[in-house]
């Protein structure tokens, strides 16, 4: 029964046995207590501060009214809990627990915080307000619950590594990164104060979210953070993959494996057509969601030598909110470049005669979708084609009142007696020298409705010769002066209106 206060002023403090005092312990280098701790001062605050690392290997309670401290210069290990059942507790530098962290009132953790306990843990202030100032991480088996009665603020990482994350009340994150191995559920009013990464099997919001301008982020990309996160373990942790057996993702053997990114592309184009409705701001409309990989290959038997080009056509994007969909690119999931067509023409049996946005009018839209390729090649010597695509019966779909895309097509000797339509999937198929092939990519679906594609917008798709002027009149309801080639504003209000 200490009733007053310890100080080591150049030295180590150690107590044996269990204790309570009313006052504080100081000393400038270690302090360790090997039983329980009771601070019972009335009315005032009390504190454990180290010079160096303070060690508690039993509870610390405070049971009389007041706040707690802690400290340690090199570290705090708590191998108990501690309570303050009055008042606050502040944890002044890096500390480790085994156990809870509890407080009538505010909690404040200025350093790291490792969370060992081989069991469930929980932080919780009970009538105050939890602030983190830096990382927390569970590192062994169990469960992390933090609470705060007015509120929590994470200025750092969370990472329960083993376990689940449950966090009772409003919270404000700024760290960036919230991460467990098992489920992760938001109670509160959820305010993100910095761009944030969620990371975890399943992520539950049962309250409000307000991004404030930042962005909320199931799944690492390079685009959203400006720190490289390489393909890793932890960022397929939040996704679960349903493949029924005997599906095009888990087929019976001895079905056919082929043209994998076809299937690939089809399921992004799909999650972002679901996604639209709840972040309409970030889908677009339909994607070509399909790229041509088309193989052109042959034998030369004076020198007793194959020959093969690889060649990876574009696609399209549907339009998106405030652009257009971008025409004849990459699209998706894609890491190809394009190949000149100097290369074609100098090194292989092929001639390259056109190569251009495709004629037809793109998907109406507020904002159009994006225009696919025309390409044509002609065999200078007899070979074969062989073709990996997709989009050839489903055209990609409008959004919110846009209108649909175009499917793709393969044409051999189109405009002839002998034009013949190709599958999207072919292999080995000959062709004669003079045989020419076309290659139309998809065009994607609009974004909203046309009648609100702003007039000017329309007129220059008129000038581009994207669309028509009927188009212009009857599908968006802008009218235009072909001599002036400007907008009629008035009959443009009229028809709107009358169309609305």
């Amino acid at each position: 029964d200490l009733n007053g206060s310890v100080d080591v002023d150049d030295g180590s403090l150690t107590i044996q046995n269990d204790v309570s005092v009313t006052g504080e312990l100081t000393a400038s280098q270690h302090i360790t207590l090997n039983g329980d701790g009771t601070f019972d001062g009335v009315g005032v605050n009390q504190s454990v501060e180290a010079g160096e690392v303070l060690t508690a290997n039993g509870n610390l309670s405070k049971t009389e009214e007041g706040n707690l401290t802690l400290a340690g210069n090199d570290g705090i290990d708590l191998n108990g809990s501690v309570d303050v059942d009055d008042g606050s507790l502040t944890i002044q530098n890096d500390f480790s627990v085994t156990g809870d962290l509890t407080a009538s009132n505010n909690i404040t953790l200025m350093g790291d915080g490792t969370l060992n306990g081989a069991g469930n843990q929980r932080i919780d202030a009970l009538f105050g307000q939890l602030w983190a100032q830096e990382s927390l991480t569970k590192i062994s088996g169990g469960n992390l619950t933090l609470g705060g009665g007015s509120g929590i603020r994470l200025d750092g990482a969370v990472d329960v590594q083993a376990g689940d994350l449950t966090v009772g009340d409003d919270v404000e994150i700024n760290g960036g990164l919230i991460r467990t191995s098992g489920d992760q559920t938001y109670e509160g009013y959820v305010d993100l104060g910095h761009d944030t990464l969620f990371e975890g099997d399943d992520i539950l919001f049962e309250g409000e979210i307000d991004g404030n301008g930042n962005d909320l982020t199931v799944i690492a990309d390079e685009v959203t953070f400006e720190e490289f996160i390489p393909q890793n373990e932890g960022i397929f942790r939040p996704i679960k993959v349903i493949a029924p057996k005997g599906s095009i993702f888990n087929p019976n053997f001895p079905r056919a494996c082929f043209s994998r990114f076809a299937q690939i592309q089809r399921v992004v184009d799909c999650v972002i057509h679901a996604l639209a409705p709840v972040i309409p701001e970030k889908a677009t409309g339909g994607n070509s969601a399909s790229l041509y990989f088309i193989s052109y290959s042959g034998f030369v038997p004076e020198r007793q030598q194959y020959w093969m080009y690889l060649e990876v056509d574009e696609g399209s994007y549907g339009g998106r909110f405030g652009k257009d969909g971008m025409d004849c690119v990459d699209n998706l999931v894609a890491n190809t470049r394009n190949n000149p067509v100097e290369e074609l023409d100098m090194h292989y049996p092929l001639r390259n005669e056109r190569y251009e946005l495709r004629p037809d009018p793109p998907a109406p839209g507020k904002w159009r979708g994006g225009i696919g390729i025309v390409r044509e090649n002609r065999y200078l010597e007899d070979g074969f084609f062989s073709c990996e695509a997709d989009r050839h019966k489903e055209a990609p779909h409008g959004i919110f009142g846009g209108h649909e895309g175009l499917t793709g097509r393969v044409l051999k000797n189109p405009g002839t007696p002998q034009e013949e339509s190709f599958p999207s999937k072919v292999t080995g198929y000959k062709m004669a020298a003079g045989d020419l092939v076309q290659i139309t990519g998809p065009s994607g679906g609009g974004y909203g409705d046309p009648k609100e594609r702003d007039a000017e917008m329309v007129l220059s798709d008129y000038l581009d010769d994207y669309i028509s002027l009927d188009i212009a009149r009857t599908t968006y309801g802008v009218a235009i002066d072909p001599d002036s080639e400007s907008v009629i504003d008035a009959d443009t209000r009229q028809l709107r209106s009358r169309q609305a």
